[in-house]
């Protein structure tokens, strides 16, 4: 497993299709650390996997359907309440798909 990134992490929502796959993509090939929300497992699996073996990038994935039921409640270490200041979350790209109202 890579450092983490001098960078820090990038948290993006959407992040296995559309334009969450292209900013995930994007920012890990600039050297951020993805912090990727999904709510398909199999999409968000294969794009980290694709993400961490193309750019070397450290890659968190969080399943969770964030319109629907939120951010699930054992996530905030991974949302970057740490003490580490190297995997401090620096980016935010919010692609999650809202309802109709």
């Amino acid at each position: 497993m890579s450092s983490p990134s001098p960078k820090g992490a990038a948290l993006i929502t959407g992040a296995s299709t559309g334009i969450g796959a292209i900013y995930a993509d994007r920012l890990a090939k600039r050297g951020y650390d993805l912090i990727l929300v999904a709510r398909n497992k199999q999409r968000l699996n294969a794009a980290s996997e694709r993400l961490r073996a193309e750019t070397g990038v450290q890659v968190t994935k969080l399943p969770a359907d964030l319109p629907v039921s939120g951010i699930p409640p054992d996530s905030e270490d991974t949302l970057g309440h740490t003490t580490n200041p190297s995997s401090r979350l620096s980016l935010s790209a919010d692609d999650a798909v809202r309802p109709a109202l």
